[in-house]
């Protein structure tokens, strides 16, 4: 790998880093690990190269892999004649991540279908004819959910 594209891939491995950190509560050498491997594709990389790359100590590397592949985040295979383990992002990680994005939506659409019904309900039955509540944002949201879901389809 050329030199520019070398720092390219420190920088993002931080990036990521960062990130993984902050939404998926990963211990900071965990995220970078993970990070790594991410940018290292099918070939997958090895004990030995993420303590090099990451500077960090055996012992550390070797509690967060065990961690992410626990947590199914990361897996890994051998190659026959070395007796080296290759650590690559877990295949069904997206679409157990998108299966989780779904779930998650279809439970909030569900809720806001509720509240608007029960709104609708309220409203029916107070005689003085006012409108006690603004239905848009669940009318709204219960749209914007149905886009998300839609997306998420065509994703997976």
């Amino acid at each position: 790998m050329n030199q520019q594209l070398e720092e390219r891939r420190s920088v993002l491995i931080e990036k990521l880093g960062v990130f993984f950190e902050k939404e998926h509560h990963l211990a900071p050498v965990a995220a970078r690990i993970f990070s790594l491997i991410i940018l290292s594709g099918k070939k997958g990389v090895t004990f030995e190269e993420l303590v090099c790359r990451l500077k960090a100590g055996k012992s550390t590397v070797s509690t967060h892999l065990e961690s992410l592949q626990l947590h199914n985040k990361i897996e890994y295979f051998t190659l026959v004649g070395d007796r080296k383990r290759y650590f690559i992002v877990n295949k069904d990680l997206m679409l157990n991540s998108l299966d989780e994005l779904q779930k998650q939506w279809t439970e909030q659409k569900s809720l806001f279908q509720e509240v608007l019904s029960f709104k609708k309900e309220c409203m029916a039955e107070d005689e003085s004819g006012e409108e006690n509540f603004d239905l848009q944002f669940q009318k709204n949201f219960i749209a914007y959910a149905d886009d998300i879901l839609q997306s998420i389809s065509k994703i997976k």
